[in-house]
């Protein structure tokens, strides 16, 4: 899929730079330089618009709730010699092999 993309910018490259170079020679650089403002215009429009929503899509999910498996608590593992999965702790917590807490 990225490939696709790339080759896909790529071919969007020259033809706008084939196209840049036939306007300029066939109306002149004064009529070239303001299609190219008002082209340049409404690609930053439509920039500004995808940046808009890009962010209103980022905060949705930002502000979603994690999902939770069929059974209302989300699945806690470990897995491997000292791992530890733990989910909400209160209090001190020690791990690894013979380590130990002294409360005095």
């Amino acid at each position: 899929m990225a490939r696709i993309l790339r080759w896909g910018a790529g071919i969007s490259g020259v033809i706008l730079v084939g196209f840049g170079v036939w306007l300029f020679f066939s109306v002149g650089l004064d009529k070239s330089d303001k299609i190219a403002s008002s082209a340049g215009l409404f690609v930053g429009v439509a920039g500004l618009a995808v940046s808009i929503y890009s962010v209103i899509i980022a905060r949705r999910q930002a502000a979603a709730p994690p999902t939770t498996p069929a059974g209302g608590q989300p699945r806690i593992e470990a897995s491997g010699e000292g791992s530890v999965a733990a989910q909400t702790i209160f209090g001190n917590v020690v791990t690894g092999d013979h380590n130990h807490l002294n409360t005095n």
